[in-house]
């Protein structure tokens, strides 16, 4: 095995007899440590695993990277199966109510916060906004680390507009949108998953609501490493009249930049924006269920 290799266990495209869904999970191993990143949408990860031969049982902890249900829907799950492992998340996921427009009305798209009473003990909750001494996140291992957004100088993506949030309190119900009380989500519950190699970092970042490239630069800030190897996850480039534009600035910022960066990505990034991203860049390769690499 190389420095750090990842297997998708779920993506919204497959080429095999995997299943497939809106959602995405991801385990990542290097030497020293295993794990797993979001757990899609619902339990077709975990069958994807075992049809894959993969052990969950092996992982050193998981993390989620943000509170929207097609990356914690499987969750339960998860914990049924395993319920004495480790998991990293933003203490915002159980704090917060999230929701998406896109469709044309509030779609409710938060994570299960029964969740926390029944499992409260495995959670390790992370206060994005006042990490000790005020950094934007925390090692997990010596090569390891957990970061939280702090940027916004690059682009943002243009289908943010649709989501929205509301804070969790008595008489909000997590399954129905009430107007008066929506906010627009800030994201404060993304996080990035972030690995340290001998040629740079490798970085993990399953949507990018706060856009990829101020991902990359909080990143960089955090951990102090200004090579960035690899980047992995989606893009949220949706599908709308503004995707070139969009394609266009992230592959101008991304060259400008993070020249040398690798970029892996699938999942939220919209077919258009892939095609769009494969003619910009020389340094895209797309992932799907089943999708296996070493670094």
């Amino acid at each position: 095995m190389k420095e750090v290799s990842f297997k998708v266990l779920i993506d919204n495209q497959t080429f095999s007899d995997l299943e497939s869904e809106h959602g995405l999970s991801i385990l990542i191993e290097t030497e020293e440590i295993c794990i797993l990143c979001d757990m899609g949408a619902s339990s077709a990860f975990l069958r994807n695993a075992e049809r894959m031969g993969v052990d969950l049982d092996t992982i050193d902890f998981a993390f989620i990277s943000h509170g929207h249900s097609d990356h914690t829907g499987g969750l339960r799950s998860f914990l049924e199966r395993y319920p004495n492992k480790k998991i990293f998340a933003s203490k915002n996921i159980f704090n917060e109510y999230y929701f998406s427009g896109r469709r044309g009305y509030w779609r409710a798209m938060s994570t299960d916060h029964s969740l926390l009473n029944d499992y409260g003990d495995v959670f390790q909750l992370i206060d994005n906004q006042q990490n000790v001494g005020g950094s934007n996140g925390i090692w997990i291992s010596p090569k390891v680390a957990i970061v939280s957004n702090i940027h916004d100088k690059w682009s943002t993506p243009f289908g943010n507009k649709y989501l929205t949030k509301m804070i969790s309190s008595e008489g909000n119900s997590p399954l129905q949108a009430d107007p008066e009380y929506l906010l627009s989500d800030d994201f404060g519950h993304e996080l990035s998953l972030v690995i340290l190699t001998e040629s740079g970092a490798v970085i993990f970042s399953s949507c990018s609501h706060c856009g990829a490239v101020n991902i990359i630069e909080s990143c960089c800030d955090f951990t102090g490493e200004s090579r960035v190897r690899a980047f992995v996850g989606g893009l949220h480039l949706v599908d709308s009249p503004e995707v070139v534009l969009e394609v266009d600035n992230f592959a101008s910022e991304l060259s400008k930049r993070f020249p040398e960066t690798h970029i892996f990505t699938g999942h939220c990034t919209s077919d258009s924006a892939k095609e769009l991203l494969l003619k910009k860049l020389n340094c895209v390769e797309l992932f799907y269920a089943g999708y296996s690499i070493a670094l």
